[in-house]
């Protein structure tokens, strides 16, 4: 099969991702959208494989990325404000399903699906993820999503660290509009991953 190796950006509503094969660079990626009015929604990512990638793990870097940046410098006095971090409601109904993203057991490696600011349900369901960075990253999730039927095998293995399976930052911190998260996390399988550092911990919530 044909492998992508380069990136493909998504700038529109109700675009479908489905049946590529992406390697080396190749990934889906948007860093565009808007609030409210101007939000992408109805992006799919189904039934890919992203396999053999040489993306650097690093801020920002994932196979399938909907997001901004990832926070501010340290010195930046919004640093304590988790929804200037990050544009909340940028993404409404994001469905990412039946794929296969397998990475390397080393360090280094890019996550696999990081989603930044959704809202109006996000789901991410029967997935296969081997290896690499880590597997889920939702960050300033408000609403409804859904994290369900994946499995995950060796994530983390080979690094010195570890990682996580699942990643779960400032869900739903918009407390002044009211938007808050209502999430399930069900029915996946956990298979030799080793959880980050000390931690040990195959899904973290970090300041929910």
């Amino acid at each position: 099969d044909k492998k992508i190796s380069w990136t493909i950006t998504v700038n529109a509503s109700n675009v479908t991702v489905n049946g590529f094969c992406f390697s080396g660079n190749g990934c889906v990626r948007n860093d565009t959208a808007g609030r409210g009015n101007t939000c992408l929604s109805g992006f799919r990512h189904i039934y890919n494989k992203c396999t053999g990638s040489t993306l650097a793990g690093a801020t920002n870097v994932a196979l399938c990325y909907l997001g901004d940046a990832w926070r501010p410098a340290q010195t930046d006095a919004n640093k304590q404000d988790p929804t200037k971090w990050a544009a909340i409601e940028r993404y409404h109904d994001v469905y990412i399903g039946h794929n296969l993203f397998e990475g390397a057991q080393a360090e280094n490696q890019p996550m696999a699906i990081q989603v930044a600011g959704s809202s109006e349900g996000t789901v991410i369901t029967d997935n296969r993820f081997i290896g690499g960075g880590t597997a889920v990253s939702l960050f300033n999730t408000q609403n409804n999503f859904e994290i369900s039927h994946n499995r995950f095998t060796n994530v983390g293995v080979g690094t010195a660290n570890g990682e996580f399976c699942v990643r779960l930052f400032y869900l739903g911190c918009n407390s002044a509009t009211g938007q808050f998260a209502n999430g399930n996390i069900r029915h996946n399988v956990f298979d030799g991953c080793t959880g980050q550092s000390t931690m040990w911990t195959l899904i973290r919530f970090f300041n929910g």
